[in-house]
């Protein structure tokens, strides 16, 4: 799932040098919440070939590269609705298991509207009538959001050793930050708000992930995982190096 994310955020540094609608920074981002005010053509434009070549630039491919960032959407999406239906399954008390049920149906509506918001993306990048994916995309990270709400508890657990403990922490932290965030950007129409939401979300959905992975590499703490780490055969050599000379000693 992180290294799908990675993928998927190619599109984030293609940063067009001139402003995106609503103060929003990242293309991808500004596509899906594009209103019917703007225009595609604030954020994607295509190459003038005779310019480029006076000026010996390169192509930048801009709708190629959201194209390609969009398909590999897909992917992620999978990824990140098995994993959090995977990390809801696992609290065992009576209240937990209802806010993983939330984290269940917010992720899986998430990943519906997500699927048809990149449909449309992809369908707008051909045709700029198509219809826009602001609709698919608020309702997506309505979801989300309050996915990252319900699963704020689900990452506290005080009895765990200290550096899961606190990866917990900050999973939870950063969970709640983007939750409210982005709650109170989608009420109020704050798309900039919302963008720095997201980017509180990704963090918080990486740190989730380690805590979850964490379970049982870190079951008896930290250095008891590095001791056992340093047990492989392919780490033996370096955990044991150097070695200690014995000096013979001298005759008295």
């Amino acid at each position: 799932m992180v290294m799908l994310g990675i993928a998927t955020s190619a599109a984030g540094t293609l940063w067009p040098p001139r402003p995106l609608p609503q103060g929003v920074k990242a293309p991808i981002l500004a596509i899906e919440l594009l209103r019917p005010s703007d225009r595609l053509d604030q954020i994607v434009k295509e190459d003038n070939a005779i310019a480029l070549a006076e000026m010996k630039l390169q192509p930048r491919n801009e709708r190629r590269t959201l194209q390609r960032a969009v398909m590999l959407d897909f992917a992620f999406i999978a990824a990140y609705t098995a994993f959090l239906v995977l990390f809801a399954t696992l609290p065992t008390s009576t209240v937990h298991r209802m806010l993983g049920a939330i984290v269940i149906g917010g992720a899986i509506t998430g990943a519906v509207f997500d699927s048809v918001e990149n449909t449309r993306i992809l369908a707008l990048l051909r045709d700029a009538s198509a219809p826009l994916p602001r609709g698919p995309s608020v309702v997506k990270w309505w979801a989300l959001f309050v996915t990252a709400a319900a699963a704020v508890p689900l990452t506290i657990e005080r009895n765990a050793p200290l550096l899961r403990r606190w990866i917990g922490y900050a999973a939870a932290l950063f969970a709640a930050a983007a939750a409210a965030g982005g709650i109170y950007g989608l009420a109020h129409g704050s798309d900039q708000i919302v963008e720095t939401a997201v980017g509180r979300l990704a963090i918080a959905w990486f740190l989730t992930y380690l805590f979850a992975a964490s379970e049982r590499t870190l079951r008896d703490g930290l250095h008891a995982a590095l001791d056992r780490l340093a047990t492989r055969p392919w780490l033996r050599r370096f955990a044991t190096w150097p070695a200690v000379e014995k000096r013979p000693v001298a005759d008295s």
